[in-house]
């Protein structure tokens, strides 16, 4: 799953897109926000995120320059990941998952 910061002057859904085109290649479409978390940063801080549901537009799949591998997986291989610690509660949450 894509991620990153919002650049000055952007919205949360045009760095949603501009963060899954870097690391992916792939042009997508907000649907809507699943949810908003707030996670500490291990620092005295706190990672404001914001989970969207998207739809690929165009493009094909490639690993961006801060991502060694990008791949497609069913939700039955999700839990064999090494993903975000809580990504699949939250995910469950949701209602995407599984």
């Amino acid at each position: 799953m894509p991620g990153g910061r919002v650049d000055p002057g952007e919205t949360l859904e045009l760095a949603a897109i501009r963060e899954t085109f870097e690391e992916t290649g792939l042009v997508i479409k907000i649907v809507n926000e699943l949810g908003r978390l707030h996670v500490p940063d291990g620092k005295g801080g706190i990672y404001e995120i914001h989970d969207f549901l998207a739809e690929k537009i165009s493009g094909e799949a490639s690993a961006g320059d801060d991502a060694a591998a990008i791949g497609w997986f069913r939700n039955d291989e999700l839990s064999e990941l090494p993903l975000t610690p809580d990504l699949l509660h939250y995910l469950n949450l949701y209602g995407v998952y599984p």
